[in-house]
């Protein structure tokens, strides 16, 4: 559990007051000792991965009610800081769950804040929930962000005249990538769930019909994409990987990136659109090296990486002062104060 940060309990309320003899005082609220103490706060597993569920729990003492916020860190300004609404509130023992997003791509954190009945309040802040980061199945030594585990699929492959096809079992989607005839020319891709009906046509001598699990893709295709043409080998089956590496809203990178392999051990780099549901656009994509057949490079014994911490800054009061030393009742005492 990180720190614990009372708010208006431990302000205390400055009240100007004459004594007998008519000396002004300073003299405090005593609310102070009546400050709601959480007794804990856990957010668990640590660091989780993908897909999972986080359980967040809780107890809390003097209060009447306690509220649960997300958190988001402003990479701009170095800072945590509340989402607008909070995800629970009134108990003040409880539990909250949330299945992590597949698509989450930085560390997650949260603040928990008691009020008892008269508005005193402390809050506390989670220690910062990381994402369980993998290596890249082809390639343990090739550096990304933080890659989600590799799926690994029943697939069907088929090469045509302007590109390629690929059918994923697991989700039903068909990649179509386009290869036009100028390799400097960026290869752009898309992925659907085929849900026209199925055409069975004939291919002229030498060239191959659209296999069974690409029929209905094929046969749906807008003009752009038909520029894949007809098939130069039949359809085939293979085991398919795939890898998704986010790039955690980073403003300097325009895409995500998507690692798919190929039947002859080559593979596949699909850059994804930032905003493709599902990942399932993109404006180019390549192979890692279209010089080589590399086999695939998994190791069973890597053990995957905690997702890299982000560092928050702490608070601190620079300076509070206040414009006078001396003062009878009625008068006006001006306070000030700097923090960062």
């Amino acid at each position: 559990m990180k720190r614990l940060r009372p708010l208006a309990a431990v302000m205390f309320t400055m009240l100007l007051a004459a004594c007998m003899d008519g000396t002004p005082t300073l003299q405090a609220s005593p609310s102070a000792s009546a400050v709601p103490q959480i007794v804990a706060f856990e957010v668990f597993p640590n660091p989780v991965e993908r897909g999972d569920e986080l359980r967040v729990t809780w107890q809390v003492d003097g209060a009447s009610r306690a509220a649960l916020w997300p958190m988001t860190y402003d990479s701009k300004l170095g800072r945590w800081y509340r989402q607008r609404d909070p995800i629970s509130t009134g108990s003040t023992a409880g539990e909250y769950r949330l299945t992590v997003p597949p698509d989450a791509d930085r560390t997650l954190r949260f603040e928990l804040e008691a009020t008892d009945t008269i508005g005193n309040s402390v809050t506390a802040t989670s220690d910062e929930i990381r994402l369980v980061c993998h290596p890249i199945f082809f390639d343990l030594s090739r550096t990304a962000w933080c890659p989600n585990p590799p799926q690994t699929t029943l697939a069907a492959f088929q090469a045509f005249e302007g590109g390629y096809m690929i059918w994923r079992a697991d989700t039903g989607q068909v990649y179509m990538l386009l290869q036009p005839a100028e390799p400097e020319l960026p290869d752009g891709w898309f992925a659907s769930v085929p849900t026209s009906k199925a055409v069975t046509v004939d291919a002229p001598p030498g060239r191959y019909a659209p296999g069974e699990h690409f029929q209905r893709a094929w046969a749906s295709l807008t003009e752009h994409w038909r520029s894949l043409g007809w098939g130069v080998a039949p359809e085939q089956a293979f085991t398919l990987t795939a890898q998704l590496s986010l790039s955690s809203g980073d403003t300097m990178s325009q895409n995500d990136d998507l690692y798919l392999s190929w039947p002859d051990g080559r593979i596949a780099h699909l850059r994804v659109y930032l905003s493709a549901p599902n990942h399932a656009s993109g404006p180019a994509w390549s192979f890692v090296d279209p010089n080589t057949v590399p086999a695939p490079a998994v190791d069973a014994s890597a053990v995957p990486t905690p997702f890299p911490t982000v560092a928050a800054k702490a608070p601190t009061i620079l300076s509070f002062t206040a414009d006078r030393v001396n003062a009878k009742p009625g008068d006006r005492v001006t306070l000030s104060w700097t923090s960062t």
